[in-house]
C-alpha cells in the first residue's frame, strides 16, 4: 500500500477513458464546457489530481455522467455514500 502522501485519484485517466468509450475528442468536451480554443480543456486534464470537486462535476456533466462519492472506513470496510445530486447545470454553477 503506498504512503498516504502519494495516494490520489486519477480523474483524468477515468474521464479519457470515458471520452474513448463515447468517441469524444478533447477539443470536443472543451466546447461542451464552452470554450472555444482547444488549450484550456487539455491544460484542465494536465492538472491530474489537482481538480475541484466543482470542475470534476463540470466536466461530468459535459460527458453526460454524475458522481457518486463513497467514504469507506479503512479498519471495518464499512462504506458511506455522500448525498450526490446529478451533475446538472443548476448543481455546478
Amino acid at each position: 500500500m503506498k504512503a498516504q502522501d502519494d495516494w490520489k485519484i486519477d480523474i483524468t485517466k477515468t474521464f479519457k477513458m470515458i471520452m474513448i468509450d463515447k468517441d469524444l475528442k478533447q477539443y470536443e468536451v472543451g466546447k461542451r464546457l464552452g470554450y472555444e480554443e482547444r488549450q484550456p480543456f487539455h491544460r484542465i486534464l494536465q492538472k491530474n489530481d489537482h481538480l475541484r470537486l466543482k470542475e470534476t462535476l463540470k466536466i461530468a456533466n459535459a460527458l453526460n455522467c454524475d458522481v457518486k462519492i463513497i467514504l469507506c472506513d479503512r479498519d471495518t470496510g464499512k462504506e458511506w455514500k455522500c448525498d450526490t445530486a446529478p451533475a446538472s447545470k443548476e448543481n455546478i454553477e
